[in-house]
């Protein structure tokens, strides 16, 4: 793990984005020998890939990164990796990954960023692996979450900042983190972010004590058409088999929140509904009338399904 890993630069230098903070997921990295040096796989289900214009993703490539000025493609020589993901990240979530140094042939010092899955993706549920994708590409600019904790002998409540993606995956692995609330059943009626309310044909809820800063309430939840009046308004930890499969992530553009409310409001980042489905299982139909009931909310970017 300590060893530098020597990498040569390829003949034609493929430039990156400037205005992107590009990540590149390692996978199955193996040495000379071929034995597996820092990573487990990772089921690319879980990570979808976002592929460069002009660069064709082949096994037996090394991506790497370079530390300063234009950020080139790097072919390996030494390690060969069997697959890969390539994500665009803010930087504030490189936290949750191990940079390691490496030294190009020309002798420039660079890194490489290496994603250890041993706190996160070697959780056999589902549940957490999905989850931990869709906050990632939540629109919300940092994860300073709350826990609420209840008091029963005062009768008081408390809360605190939950400060890292690993804190609120063991946050959700816990029993009330998974209790949820129904308080807008399919049928009823509600506003989201206009003056009219509208019919809602799913469950509409929130985890309880799982606190979003964004509005510093219990993170809203939808339960997919084909699932919703099965559970009642309290869904308690021994009941939940409801996994995230989508996001309704809230439109972020001030132009557009500055227009459509005559300046009084500004857009709620990071308050985007987390889409559930019973162990991850939804119908066509569903992802249909979902995406039909959000496409003409302009408070709403397009559905993200996974």
């Amino acid at each position: 793990m300590g060893r530098d890993i020597t990498l040569t630069r390829p003949k034609k230098r493929k430039s990156i984005s400037s205005g992107l903070r590009t990540l590149f997921l390692y996978r199955g990295i193996k040495d000379k020998d071929g034995n597996e040096d820092f990573i487990s796989d990772i089921d690319s289900e879980y990570l979808g890939t976002a592929k460069l214009p002009g660069y064709r993703q082949t096994s037996g490539d090394v991506v790497g990164i370079t530390e300063a000025g234009e950020k080139d493609l790097i072919d390996g020589d030494i390690y060969k990796v069997r697959y890969y993901d390539i994500l665009n990240l803010d930087s504030k979530m490189l936290k949750d990954y191990k940079r390691k140094s490496v030294k190009l042939e020309d002798g420039t010092d660079s890194y490489v960023y290496i994603y250890e899955p041993n706190k996160i993706f070697m959780e056999k549920d589902s549940r957490y692996m999905m989850l931990y994708r869709l906050l990632k590409i939540s629109s919300a600019e940092n994860f300073n979450f709350k826990k609420k904790i209840k008091k029963t002998a005062q009768g008081q409540t408390e809360s605190y900042d939950i400060e890292s993606l690993d804190e609120l995956i063991d946050l959700i692995n816990e029993d009330k983190a998974q209790l949820i609330f129904l308080d807008n059943p399919m049928g009823s009626y509600k506003k989201f972010g206009g003056n009219k309310k509208l019919k809602l044909p799913f469950d509409y809820g929130e985890y309880s004590e799982l606190i979003n800063p964004a509005d510093d309430m219990g993170w809203d939840i939808i339960i997919v058409p084909s699932a919703s009046g099965k559970y009642g308004k309290t869904i308690t930890a021994d009941k939940n088999d409801l996994i995230p499969v989508g996001l309704a992530p809230v439109n972020d553009s001030e132009a557009d929140w500055e227009e459509n409310t005559n300046g009084k409001k500004k857009p709620p980042v990071g308050n985007d509904k987390i889409i559930l489905a019973p162990d991850g299982k939804y119908l066509d139909s569903d992802a249909k009338e979902i995406e039909s009931f959000f496409k003409d909310l302009w408070q709403f970017k397009e559905i993200k399904w996974y």
